[in-house]
């Protein structure tokens, strides 16, 4: 059986000049008799605006049809992308891999799609050519598109432009677009049941369920698609290398680790910790938080398209509606927390195990105060009448009444998100004359909604009770009713030498109660005995979360294949407007908003707000030109004018050159833009934390404060260990600027097409971007030099506590007393520059024997450099070949089709690169982390090569009805080992599931 192209199919490879991609679902066109009477549709296809025009070889592009979805085994946009060459590496594709509530994580139950390793906001997602509504709950502070939004079984195929294309499309096209093409005019009934799992004991299962129904008329199409999808949770606990790769854990478990204010070296741990680690401080309960994680969160989902055209003459009415609810369940760790309570906390009375274990830590102090032997009194009386009490009076002399613990909540926090996501086009499209035109109106809105489940706890209530001034009518016993409480960030409580006690500065009666005020009983959190008091639930919040985001937008194009003629033939030619609004709104609960008291009153939130809308307004042009016999140049041009930040141009210039039928050359350059996406420009507190380093400062840098050193930026007057060269972790707040400028890009190509026979074709291509103007990204080294540059300027302010740094100002706060950093409030600012370049081969080969036929396909994506500098001062990272950017992604395969069968067999390679320990991006361990299980940042082991291999087959059960199994990672392959996260797996380039199955049954009626 001879492969022939579908005619559609045909149109858009033409069109594009294709690159045929090695996926075990690429470039595969389904066998059809030929029929030299069929007529080529005309088409727009990605990257011009002329429809019908053959740019045969022009552009570098890359197309995956409806046949490839199939046959791939996906259950998703990113699961079907996110193997090809061109979206891996860096700030990489993403799917709900590591997401949480934490401001810079993924939102749970969003994926996205990027580009080049340059990030998903710098990759334009158009469905059938026009934009869609961003999240309106960002990753980070960057704006996306959410992927999980648009059903996979709505796809006719995906076209993808690696490279920019501002010039036509406008902002964001930086590293290029990714087009979902919807299906349409269909003819009948269709229903698709698949089921996939991995084949290790836990269950990892998703499934799929969807139904198409089309109709035609004589002047009408009609068309319907609702899908359902479902996807069980993959937790780090259903694979032991997952589980077993942060071999540091946590210094802190659900268990309480206590000790006294006056003498920080003594201390008592909780006798439920089941792992003990040792530290300058003493014993302290170690646990791993990988225990608690998922990779991917549970995911369920409910999609329906809706595609009506009517023809009036030469008239096209056409008309889309999507919408798309789902619901994710996601998990993160439990938060730590370093507070204070009172000595006569009821649960400390109820532990005599701690109560014993604190008294012997603290053995030679008592002693000294009292006599030989008095501690072992103390211990051997705790199970005798009063017992308890002579050791709790004891202690409350011994620590001025107070002693700071160390916890881990012992439940994980637990979130839901509902996201629900609306798309309506209604346009015309018809022509005259010798003209082609097309008008519509475009409206998207996407709602989320995030609810906490369990293990958020609110700062206020739990420090209030753990001190006991919290009552059960609501009260807080502060002001005039005595126990004034200071609750900000800070893990340090001063005692004075005389009653009242302080803390934080403030003084507490310690005789005001909530019995004795009027004000019911006192309301106590029990840090003790795992934290399993059932009063503890008092302490938690829901936390709700909420976002909207809208884009409504008209555009209206005009194009011809047939402006003017020169002497080597005619000009096509395409002019066009846009008119766009678009608005974010996310909105977090009043309880999560960093106030005059606190960073983070909800532990771990991330509280994150943004509320900001834009217009713009855009034209554009395109022309393309015969200059002599086989050569052609397009020239286009968009100008785009916002309402915040003022207008851009960006041209492009393309040339093709094709001497010789099987040969062709092509060229590129243009320059494009991303505009500060929504999130970004109307950001206003994210939540984050930081620390500062006072080692190797500037020697222009000294402390801003007089009768301070440079050191005591970290350390303070009077701090213990005084060779600590960085600050504690402070949670800081990120703001949003309206003043951020645009960034720009200039990218630039060039290539070569090779098809020495009708089966053949071979393409090899060489690109570069150029990306400036970069809006920060608060990594360690920017933070560092965001707090240096702020402190030459002068913009800090000094003070005694966080209320003199107004929550939502930017600026450094020094503490007046001890000249050290004690908050930070970041900014968002244009700085830095990443300079990308690399060259993508494609090769292809088609064999038609009497056994059926073969297609065998190659393509690889090398990357030569990818240069960055993240701040002013910040050094040049050269990142190819280091942590997350591999060399060398390639993929190979065969697909062998004969009758009703089709088998495929494909290879997928990932470079090795080299370890960095230390890589603050990701969030990797420290050096001195690495070194306590042995290991030399300076002579760490590359993170090692990989290869997968994926198999499908097809069978026709019937005219009616077809049956696909697919299973990836064929031999069970698992990711390389990586220490420059704490994950142990560089999830934007390797897969942590192991050996994956599929299995789909569709049937036509």
């Amino acid at each position: 059986m001879k492969i022939q192209r579908k005619p559609l199919s045909l149109a858009i490879k033409v069109a594009l000049g294709m690159a045929a991609v090695s996926l075990p679902f690429s470039g595969y066109a389904e066998e059809t008799e030929s029929d030299d009477s069929v007529v080529l549709e005309e088409v727009v296809a990605t990257g011009s605006h002329i429809k019908g025009l053959d740019l045969q070889g022009s552009v570098q592009a890359i197309q995956l049809d409806r046949k490839d979805i199939e046959e791939s085994g996906a259950s998703s946009l990113v699961e079907l992308l996110q193997s090809l060459s061109v979206t891996g590496g860096g700030s990489g594709t993403f799917s709900t891999t590591n997401a949480g509530t934490d401001s810079g994580s993924t939102p749970v139950g969003s994926s996205a799609v990027s580009l080049r390793g340059l990030g998903t906001s710098s990759t334009l997602t158009l469905i059938n050519g026009r934009r869609a509504t961003v999240s309106s709950f960002a990753s980070g502070s960057e704006s996306f598109v959410d992927a999980n939004a648009i059903p996979l079984a709505a796809i006719e195929r995906v076209e993808i432009l690696p490279g920019g294309a501002s010039a036509t499309y406008g902002a964001d096209a930086v590293a290029g677009v990714v087009n979902y093409i919807l299906r349409d005019d269909y003819e009948g009934s269709e229903i698709s049941v698949k089921y996939s799992d991995t084949t290790a004991s836990s269950d990892e299962a998703n499934y799929n369920v969807n139904f198409l129904w089309g109709k035609n008329t004589e002047n009408t199409n009609t068309t319907f698609m609702v899908d359902y999808y479902k996807k069980n949770a993959f937790s780090y606990n259903d694979r032991n290398y997952l589980i077993e790769a942060d071999p540091w854990g946590s210094s802190r478990s659900p268990f309480v680790d206590a000790w006294f204010v006056g003498d920080y070296g003594n201390q008592g741990t909780d006798e439920n910790c089941s792992d003990v680690l040792d530290t300058e401080f003493g014993p302290e309960c170690r646990d791993n938080p990988n225990r608690y994680l998922n990779v991917d969160d549970e995911f369920e989902s409910l999609s329906s398209v809706l595609k009506f055209n009517m023809f009036f003459g030469d008239t096209k009415w056409f008309n889309e509606l999507m919408f798309s609810t789902n619901e994710s369940q996601g998990r993160s760790t439990p938060s730590t927390w370093k507070l204070h309570t009172a000595i006569d906390n009821p649960g400390l009375q109820e532990d005599p195990d701690l109560i014993a274990s604190i008294l012997e830590a603290n053995k030679s102090s008592l002693d000294a105060d009292n006599s030989a032997g008095f501690t072992d009194g103390l211990i051997s009386g705790l199970d005798s009448p009063g017992g308890i009490d002579a050791a709790i009076a004891e202690l409350d002399s011994f620590s001025d009444g107070f002693m700071r613990i160390n916890g881990r909540f012992p439940d994980a926090r637990e979130y839901s998100v509902e996201s629900d996501t609306m798309r309506f086009v209604s346009g015309l499209e018809g022509a005259f004359d010798k003209w082609d035109w097309e008008t519509a109106l475009t409206y998207g809105r996407n709602e989320n909604t995030q609810e906490a489940s369990q293990g958020y706890y609110v700062r206020e209530l739990l420090q209030h009770g753990l001190l006991g001034t919290l009552c059960s009518d609501g009260t807080i016993l502060e002001g005039s009713d005595g126990r004034i409480v200071d609750i900000g960030d800070g893990d340090t409580i001063n005692i004075d030498d005389e009653p009242p006690l302080s803390v934080g500065g403030q003084y507490i009666d310690t005789s005001v109660t909530c019995e004795n005020s009027g004000h019911g009983e006192t309301v106590w959190y029990n840090p003790f005995n795992g934290q399993t008091d059932p009063n503890n639930d008092f302490f938690k919040t829901p936390a709700k979360r909420s976002g909207e985001s809208e884009i409504t937008a008209w555009d209206a194009t005009i194009s011809t294949a047939d402006l003017f003629v020169l002497p080597a033939g005619p000009v096509a030619a395409a002019f066009g407007i846009e008119v766009r609004n678009e608005s974010v709104k996310d909105t977090p609960a009043g309880i999560t908003i960093a106030n005059e008291k606190t960073n983070d009153p909800v532990w771990n939130f991330a509280g994150t707000s943004a509320d900001y809308e834009r217009d713009s307004q855009s034209a554009y042009f395109e022309l393309v030109a015969p200059v002599i016999q086989g050569m052609e140049l397009t020239f286009a041009g968009r100008y785009d004018n916002y309402s915040d930040f003022g207008d851009d141009f960006n041209p492009m210039v393309r040339l093709r050159y094709q001497p010789i039928d099987e040969l062709t050359f092509r060229g590129n350059w243009s320059t494009s833009f991303r505009a500060p996406s929504l999130a970004q420009a109307g950001q206003g507190t994210r939540l984050t934390s930081h620390k500062f380093s006072c080692e190797n400062l500037p020697a222009d840098l000294q402390h801003p404060e007089a009768g301070f050193t440079a050191a005591n930026l970290c350390d303070g007057v009077g701090a213990e260990d005084a060779d600590d060269f960085e600050t504690d972790s402070m949670f800081t707040e990120e703001l949003g600027s309206s003043e951020l400028e645009p960034e720009t890009a200039e990218t630039m190509g060039f290539g070569v097409l090779f098809n020495p026979t009708y089966d053949t074709e071979i393409s090899l291509d060489w690109w570069r971007i150029d990306y400036d103007n970069l809006v920060s990204s608060f990594t360690t080294n920017v933070e560092q030099s965001y707090i240096e540059q702020a402190l030459r300027e002068g913009n800090y302010v000094t003070g005694s506590g966080l209320s003199d740094l107004e929550s939502g100002t930017p600026g450094v706060l020094i503490d007046e007393t001890t000249g050290q950093i004690i908050d930070t409030h970041f900014q968002l600012f244009n700085t830095g520059f990443q300079n990308v370049e690399g060259v993508d081969l494609s090769v292809t080969q088609y064999f038609d024997t009497m056994y059926g036929s073969f297609k065998l396909m190659a393509d690889a994506s090398y990357l030569i450099e990818f240069e960055e500098k993240v701040c002013e001062t910040c050094p040049v990272d050269q990142l190819a070949g280091e942590f997350s950017y591999p060399e060398l992604k390639a993929n190979l395969g065969a697909r062998w089709t004969y009758n009703a069968y089709r088998v495929g067999l494909f290879a997928n390679y990932v470079s090795g690169y080299e370890e960095d320990g230390l890589d603050d991006r990701f969030g990797g361990p420290t050096e001195g982390e690495l070194a306590d299980i042995g290991l030399d940042v300076a002579n760490l082991d590359d993170v090692s090569e990989w290869w997968t291999w994926d198999a499908s087959f097809g069978y026709e059960v019937s005219r009616a009805g077809y049956v696909s199994v697919n299973v990836s990672n064929l031999m069970d392959a698992k990711p390389p080992r990586t220490y420059s996260n704490y994950d142990g797996v560089d999830f934007f380039n390797h897969d942590a599931y192991g050996r994956t199955f599929s299995v789909r049954y569709t049937h036509e009626f």
